[in-house]
């Protein structure tokens, strides 16, 4: 993929195929998000990574993929935006309104465990024998909000029109009711959670 980010597992990019519409024709396209990028090396073999993937930051890089476009041309990833903060791990929960919303998985690291690295001992591995790393929730609410706000919008095409900054502006109030309700729900979970865990 490219810029070699990886995104199958352990570096386990997000990915969803977008909303299939009377406006695209029914053409299947992927978007990848996130992932991890490392070198061969870094990989390891079979039992532990040569790297201390826990401190390696995810990637925020997002690609799309149309794999059989309509007009001829062959298939080329082609750069979506970016993810407000790096990400491996992560799954895409498809919304009524057409949005794509990525939750869970690290900041840091890859999916997968081990006992050791090739440079820490099985009883000094900082996160047992995870090898990803998230900061505290308390260092991450800006982030968590920042995510909320901006959005990564994915809009069927005969609900929103594309600007020259690869925006999706929506055109029905419906969506943005839908849209704000969404966030009202989430600062409420997330006030729930500050209360709970500190």
């Amino acid at each position: 993929m490219p810029g070699q980010i990886i995104r199958v597992y352990p570096a386990s990019g997000a990915n969803a195929m977008l909303p299939l519409t009377p406006s695209n024709n029914y053409t299947p396209t992927v978007l990848f998000c996130g992932g991890q990028y490392m070198d061969d090396y870094s990989w390891g073999n079979y039992s532990y990574p040569f790297a201390n993937t826990w401190t390696l930051p995810a990637s925020s890089d997002c690609q799309r993929i149309t794999p059989e476009p309509t007009d001829g041309s062959s298939p080329a990833y082609v750069q979506d935006d970016k993810l407000p903060i790096g990400r491996s791990m992560g799954q895409f929960i498809a919304l009524p309104d057409g949005t794509l919303l990525v939750i869970n998985g690290a900041q840091n690291g890859t999916a997968g465990y081990a006992k050791n690295t090739l440079t820490v001992a099985q009883n000094a591995m900082p996160f047992g024998e995870s090898l990803a790393m998230s900061i505290p929730l308390r260092y991450t609410l800006r982030h968590i909000l920042q995510s909320i706000t901006t959005r990564l919008i994915i809009l069927p095409h005969d609900l929103c029109r594309k600007t020259s900054q690869r925006r999706c502006h929506m055109a029905d109030n419906t969506l943005i009711s839908l849209s704000l309700r969404l966030l009202i729900l989430v600062l409420q979970m997330t006030r729930r959670i500050i209360r709970q865990y500190g």
